[in-house]
């Protein structure tokens, strides 16, 4: 849920939504066993509110987590950047949470610090004050021919061959030898 109205009067939604969240990682983690499960979206929310450190419980750092734990890579972003501008002021709405599998050994790995925001310079304009900010589509109900008023995040994942592809690979084809 928005913002509208203010965080606090808005933030019962997004910590009802948070909780309902939490029980489906809880029950693919209890189904799957250690699943790789990715989260990403505008969660109106910064990476340290509640809805995300208390009833999502995703950690901030791989160091942090256990087991199959949640971790939000968006967290370091809040020192560098941000996703959506709002009074003047950068801040990261937009969330990339993963389960903890990624960072073991498997076939599928992530690099912590992977996640960027994706800042291309059509994506941005010039406000009244001269400061960059998402070009968005909508002002109210002005339509304004942008795109959005959040930058899009961005995850590298690494895709380890299986054996049988490695194994394809190094055919020797048409060399004449046995």
């Amino acid at each position: 849920p928005s913002r509208y109205g203010g965080q606090f009067a808005s933030e019962e939604g997004r910590l009802f939504v948070a909780g309902m969240l939490r029980q489906k990682v809880d029950s693919l983690n209890q189904i799957f066993g250690n699943p790789y499960i990715v989260i990403t979206g505008d969660f109106n929310d910064y990476p340290n509110d509640e809805s995300l450190t208390k009833i999502l419980q995703a950690k901030w750092t791989t160091s942090e987590a256990s087991g199959n734990d949640l971790i939000n890579l968006s967290y370091p972003i809040m020192y560098k950047f941000g996703t959506h501008a709002f009074a003047g002021e950068w801040g990261v709405l937009d969330q990339m949470i993963v389960t903890n599998s990624f960072f073991r050994e498997g076939s599928l790995t992530i690099n912590p610090g992977s996640v960027g925001v994706f800042d291309a310079p059509w994506l941005l304009k010039k406000n009244a004050a001269g400061m960059d900010v998402p070009n968005r589509t909508f002002q109210g109900p002005a339509y304004m021919g942008g795109y959005s008023d959040h930058l899009p995040i961005f995850l590298d994942l690494n895709i380890a061959a299986s054996q049988k592809e490695t194994d394809d690979d190094n055919v020797n084809v048409g060399s004449g030898t046995e």
